[in-house]
């Protein structure tokens, strides 16, 4: 394990930030974040990642397709500190990200309170 791996797993649930995972995917084969595949899909990462266990969860929104008319897609990412390349979409859709991600806030203030969540 790398000690940027090893610094992120210690850390709380709101101290990781997107830079960080972004290089830490893109040393060891996980490219979804390196600023050439962001700008191709034309992705977004509104907010700031939070940590539970050993994943890191972002907000991504992205072209639906390839005309920008297309509209944008949101989908929620698990993205796996101690191996990225087996981080994977969890859910898509708007409503359904924007849920999950307010259970995730709900989870990573319970465990900074000391709670498991």
């Amino acid at each position: 394990m790398i000690t940027l791996q090893e610094n992120l797993l210690a850390r709380g649930p709101f101290d990781v930030t997107f830079r960080e995972l972004a290089i830490l995917g893109e040393c060891l084969g996980f490219y979804r974040f390196e600023p050439a595949s962001v700008h191709f899909f034309r992705a977004k990462y509104p907010q700031t990642p939070i940590k539970i266990d050993n994943y890191a969860y972002l907000i991504e929104t992205s072209g639906a397709g390839p005309r920008i008319e297309d509209g944008r897609i949101m989908r929620l990412i698990q993205f796996d500190i101690t191996d990225p390349r087996k981080s994977v979409v969890v859910e898509e859709g708007t409503a359904a990200v924007k849920r999950m991600w307010k259970a995730l806030e709900k989870q990573g203030i319970d465990i900074e309170r000391g709670g498991r969540g």
